[in-house]
């Protein structure tokens, strides 16, 4: 594998450790061992992913990051579905575009 090749797989699985796991491991900080999310069975009442308007209109130039922020909506609308009729609430915070970092790349 070429170092070029390497060194996209490795910015890859940085962009999904930070916006996709941290988020799932957010929701289960504390969790009692044998649930799928446990944590969202105890004290918690709410779980509110942040995703992004990159989520449903992804910026060709963040493929990575957009693709994430996809992972989670779509996580987001599945655990909503999963946990109707608990007292578990899904609320997806999917801010739109604002002028971050994300605007000065080249």
């Amino acid at each position: 594998m070429s170092a070029l090749v390497e060194t996209e797989l490795r910015r890859v699985e940085t962009t999904v450790t930070v916006t996709v796991q941290s988020e799932v491991l957010r929701a289960c900080t504390n969790s009692p061992p044998g649930r799928p999310v446990p944590c969202l069975f105890t004290a918690h009442r709410e779980l509110i992913p942040i995703t992004s308007a990159l989520a449903v209109v992804p910026k060709v130039d963040l493929p990575n990051y957009s693709a994430t922020k996809a992972s989670l909506h779509s996580w987001a609308i599945s655990l909503r579905g999963q946990l109707k009729g608990t007292n578990v609430q899904v609320m997806e915070i999917l801010p739109p575009l604002v002028e971050s970092e994300l605007h000065d790349r080249e």
